[in-house]
């Protein structure tokens, strides 16, 4: 996928946040037409139209009164016909970990781990309609944005099946064993050993679980939890360097340049005043 652009926060021309709200007119920084990725969520927000919407390869059918999740580094192609209204809220994933920390009974995360298309009718889609409206005014501050978008998300949890958002005994595995070597910056082998599975049968299952590799989930943890740091402290960059296992500042403002498109310390002046 290194031939499809990703794009972030910056190479739009918007601010740094964790939740924004992206208005359709923006094909003037990148074309939706055209696959590409996002660093950040997408929920993209249809009252009413058509078209297509292609996600990683699979094409589904664009519908009024209706939510498209698009998670992070996953492509697509958004095709509306021409009248289609809606807009497009970018969220980061930093904001999703934020919600999970406070809501421990809401699965946020499941919503983003796989793409989802939520099909309401109109009187289901109405009960969305005060958040809708209040997203989308100009004049609200960042916290207030938050606070919306926390409760569309849990309405839209609601609206989902039950065992669409339970993670299989595999992938919950998967997870925690991320969550507990992911700073060591291991290999797919070394992975698959854990698992006593060969590296070829390993990534070929956790591909099917999860929709990307072992090393696609360890790279966007290890970007996450770097810019959860940048965002929430003043830790010294060459110490963030050394608590995620880089062996010099180097190596690490390169890695982190690669997966952003912005080094550590232009990342760090570029979120000083969000919050």
């Amino acid at each position: 996928m290194n031939h499809i652009p990703t794009f972030n926060f910056r190479n739009i021309g918007r601010k740094e946040k964790l939740v924004d709200v992206l208005p359709w007119d923006y094909s003037n920084f990148y074309q939706t037409e055209k696959v590409h990725c996002h660093d950040y969520h997408e929920l993209f927000v249809i009252t009413s139209g058509s078209g297509v919407h292609q996600i990683d390869g699979v094409e589904y059918a664009i519908q009024s009164n209706s939510f498209h999740i698009v998670p992070n580094f996953f492509s697509h192609k958004f095709q509306r016909e021409q009248g289609t209204i809606g807009f497009t809220i970018a969220i980061q994933s930093i904001f999703i970990e934020q919600l999970c920390n406070f809501d421990k009974v809401s699965n946020y995360i499941a919503l983003f781990e796989k793409e989802h298309l939520i099909d309401l009718g109109s009187i289901d889609f109405n009960s969305f309609h005060f958040f809708v409206n209040e997203i989308q005014n100009q004049g609200i501050n960042d916290a207030y944005m938050q606070n919306i978008c926390a409760a569309i998300l849990l309405k839209i949890i609601a609206f989902i099946k039950t065992d669409s958002v339970i993670e299989n005994n595999f992938s919950s595995l998967v997870r925690k064993t991320l969550l507990r070597n992911y700073k060591k910056r291991l290999s797919n082998e070394q992975y698959a050993d854990m698992f006593s599975m060969t590296a070829i049968s390993f990534n070929l299952k956790v591909k099917k679980a999860t929709g990307k590799t072992m090393i696609q989930m360890q790279n966007e943890l290890l970007i996450s939890n770097i810019k959860r740091l940048l965002f929430n402290t003043d830790a010294n960059l060459k110490e963030i360097a050394f608590d995620f296992g880089f062996s010099d500042y180097a190596h690490f403002s390169n890695f982190f340049k690669k997966h952003t498109g912005s080094s550590p310390m232009n990342f760090k002046k570029e979120i000083q005043n969000i919050q």
